[in-house]
């Protein structure tokens, strides 16, 4: 799992501050893109029980995952640009 969240940190994070807009940039990169640190974040800021928080995070890590293996294989569909 954590080799997962970390090979997608970059991703992960971006979702992360969508998912919880309270958390800042500067906090995730103190975290240095560890599960557990992550996990400890979301504990300390938002009172969450470290299972949830760890599947949380672990099903964004998939859904980011899950993205990126269906463009590569072109089953995703494009979004209509907003003006």
């Amino acid at each position: 799992m954590e080799n997962l969240f970390s090979g997608k940190w970059t991703e992960i994070r971006s979702e992360v501050m969508k998912a919880w807009n309270s958390i800042t940039q500067e906090e995730l990169d103190k975290t240095g893109g560890s599960l557990q640190a992550v996990v400890n974040l979301l504990q300390e800021k938002f009172g969450l029980a470290r299972e949830e928080a760890a599947t949380r995070l672990m099903e964004l890590a998939v859904a980011i995952e899950g993205d990126q293996s269906k463009m590569a294989s072109g089953e995703a569909k494009a979004e209509p640009t907003k003006h």
